[in-house]
């Protein structure tokens, strides 16, 4: 088998695994990653023992590695299987088994939940669904890499109800404050939580190279659109004492948390005669709740180029990942640079581990 990647089930490496004969795993932004690991399905005295094998059974905990450039290893996934696929042939011989799962995200949405959290700021509310989740039982540790939120709650105004899964209201949380939640897994298997605004301020890990000599990608298509919002109508009245609730967004607040990646931003761009405006609808009850909701609408709208390329690890020499920034060569002076990597989808099988990528960009050159 030439995958060259490690199995594990539990933390510890596993033979029946190694078996697979394709590996697919997609990350994306705001997403959870998912796996599916493929499998021939072979009639050994009369049965088909890897149909009732425990190890690629329900909520079997997985870890996939692969060696990184530096030839250590790097974990692309860990966490539960949820899912089999089976393709049965007549007389045995092509039958296949598929084995999917997800990353630990999977367990924070295993049930709806009704509460009322405490008064207090978004990100604490974060870090006790996690201490609750992880200490509960499901996971012996994780690490938390959780910012503080500016938002806070308060019983004698609007409190924080919950009424779906902790994964539902970490999202929303992670939405409404303009950040984000992912969780990363290092080669010991230790989980850290992520909940924060993207990591823009970070060099880029490789660097993509569309012509030349140098050229280590298959294609790359751009697609950019200015028809999104630029600015926020953010007036509101209190209900508890009918005032105005005024939450006027600086740009140099949403640059803070989210740099620009070229010289031209979406504002810049439209120019002042053309902003394109948006009301916030859900109530808040202050200026500072106001603030960060409008904030958080303008940085998501702020991603309004695209690009999709195709390249592998052999070309890279470089496993990409999501929530990293890579560089652009030589696709013309507007859209060379920095780009964010939004999703990647790997497919991994003896002759190759292809990347399907997307990027996001905030900017272009002059």
């Amino acid at each position: 088998m030439g995958l060259n990647l490690l199995l594990k089930v539990d933390g510890v490496p596993n033979a029946d695994l190694a078996e697979a004969t394709r590996v697919e795993i997609t990350e994306e932004i705001g997403k959870t990653t998912f796996f599916s690991v493929h499998y021939p399905v072979d009639i050994e005295e009369g049965d088909m023992a890897r149909l009732t094998d425990e190890v690629i059974g329900p909520d079997s905990a997985v870890s996939i590695l692969e060696p990184g450039d530096d030839g250590r290893l790097e974990c692309l996934v860990q966490g539960p299987v949820s899912r089999q696929k089976i393709h049965l042939e007549t007389g045995g011989s092509g039958s296949t088994i598929e084995v999917h799962g997800g990353d630990s995200s999977l367990l924070l949405n295993q049930g709806v939940v009704f509460r009322k959290w405490l008064e207090g700021k978004d990100s604490q509310t974060i870090v006790n669904i996690l201490m609750g989740q992880w200490q509960g039982g499901q996971r012996t540790t994780i690490l938390m890499d959780v910012q503080e939120t500016d938002t806070v709650r308060q019983e004698n105004k609007h409190s924080l109800n919950q009424r779906q899964t902790p994964l539902g209201l970490i999202r929303q949380l992670a939405r409404i404050n303009g950040f984000h939640f992912w969780i990363t897994t290092d080669a010991e298997g230790v989980e850290t939580a992520h909940f924060k605004p993207l990591p823009l301020s970070e060099e880029p890990k490789a660097t993509l190279v569309i012509n030349g000599k140098d050229c280590n990608v298959a294609r790359f298509d751009i697609d950019w659109d200015t028809a999104r919002p630029t600015a926020v109508e953010n007036v509101q009245v209190s209900l508890n004492n009918a005032q105005d609730i005024l939450g006027i967004v600086d740009q140099s607040s949403i640059r803070t948390l989210q740099p620009l990646l070229g010289q031209r931003g979406l504002q810049q761009i439209r120019g002042a005669g053309l902003t394109s405006t948006i009301q916030i609808s859900a109530p808040v009850d202050d200026a500072g709740d106001l603030l960060a909701r409008s904030r958080a609408v303008l940085m998501e709208a702020d991603w309004f180029i695209t690009a999709d390329c195709s390249t592998s690890l052999h070309k890279l020499c470089r496993l990409l990942r999501t929530h990293t920034l890579v560089n652009v060569a030589m696709a013309g002076t507007r859209h060379s640079g920095k780009y964010l990597v939004s999703r990647v989808h790997h497919r991994i099988d003896e002759t190759a581990h292809v990347m399907d990528i997307r990027l996001w960009r905030n900017a272009w050159n002059a």
